[in-house]
């Protein structure tokens, strides 16, 4: 197996350099998603400080109760699902956005964690 050699000073500032820059372009992408959406990928990211010993238990009987599983005759996916999954996501997507490069691909995964939300499901 071959071992990677050292890159240069101008390499490594040229990788910086694009790794910052599409970092950027993603949250620039977040930024231009309407109100409610950003809200929703914040809830997202930081939905693991809602649990707590104070808030489990009425965490915990709320998401027994049968009223919650249904809205308009049809099941939901809850949020204690459905967020961690559009968390991945959402992670998944920056992650290659930095990598890769691939702006419209970062913008198409943001769509779909906004379909995601709207629809209630994966």
């Amino acid at each position: 197996m071959k071992r990677k050699s050292k890159l240069t000073e101008k390499e490594l500032r040229k990788k910086h350099t694009n790794w910052f820059k599409n970092f950027s372009n993603g949250i620039d992408e977040i930024l231009n998603l309407d109100h409610i959406n950003q809200k929703y990928l914040w809830y997202c990211v930081l939905n693991e400080c809602l649990y707590t010993t104070e808030s489990n238990p009425f965490l915990t009987q709320m998401y027994k109760s049968n009223e919650m599983d249904y809205e308009y005759g049809k099941p939901l996916l809850e949020d204690v699902q459905l967020v961690p999954m559009n968390r991945a996501r959402l992670i998944e997507g920056m992650k290659s956005l930095l990598m890769n490069g691939g702006k419209k691909k970062f913008t198409d995964t943001l769509k779909r964690i906004e379909d995601s939300a709207d629809r209630e499901d994966y």
